[in-house]
């Protein structure tokens, strides 16, 4: 499996529910013809269909001050897909074992919405994730911070990690997302990898934790 963080949205953002609610509109009602096929459905963690405007506001109710929500794209290896074929329950039954690893590794409760999408020559999920989550342990709730490394964990998941062009390709497609929704206006404050490699070259090693913090 390959996973893609494609942006975050900071909790302090005033604009932070019309983006929300953009993307999710984006997600749900992208042209393409999985859409006529019933492959835009908006599911959940225990809800094999849920209206937009609900998921929307679960996903509000779960965000944080230092962050609203993630996006991600979630691509099988050609191994995965074999086996999860072109039915949409085993689509989301493979997005919820996936996301159910997410939780353990976090060690929190995630509140999150997705929809599948079958319009390139690889198929994906794009998840709507909550910036806040229940510590399984202390039952408090805190921000899911999302880096590099909890990506690569998620790909150790998969039974193969795909070929290059499989890379490429999930790529392109957490870029154009990107793209467009920079273009209407909705585009994220930055990703959390990014902010990691900027950490990275940071003697101090906390600008991430301050991205945070704002």
């Amino acid at each position: 499996m390959i996973s893609r963080g494609t942006g975050y949205i900071k909790g302090a953002d005033g604009r932070a529910g019309t983006k929300l609610g953009a993307h999710i509109n984006y997600i749900s009602h992208r042209a393409g013809e999985d859409k006529e096929t019933g492959g835009r459905e908006i599911f959940g963690k225990d809800a094999d269909q849920v209206d937009r405007h609900e998921a929307k506001e679960d996903i509000e109710a779960h965000g944080d001050a230092h962050v609203a929500y993630h996006k991600m794209v979630l691509s099988p290896s050609d191994e995965e897909r074999e086996g999860i074929g072109d039915d949409l329950d085993a689509w989301k039954t493979w997005t919820r074992e996936v996301m159910s690893d997410l939780e353990d590794m976090k060690g929190q409760e995630l509140t999150w919405y997705a929809t599948f999408h079958d319009n390139t020559d690889n198929p994906h999920v794009h998840v709507v994730m909550a910036g806040s989550g229940t510590d399984l342990e202390s039952g408090e709730d805190r921000t899911v911070k999302m880096f590099r490394e909890d990506y690569r964990a998620l790909d150790e998941f998969g039974q193969d990690h795909g070929h290059f062009e499989h890379n490429d390709m999930v790529n392109e497609i957490a870029k154009g997302e990107e793209t467009r929704e920079r273009e209407q206006g909705y585009g994220s404050q930055g990703t959390m990898e990014g902010n990691r490699e900027r950490e990275e070259h940071d003697p101090g090693g906390h600008k991430h934790e301050h991205e945070y913090e704002r």
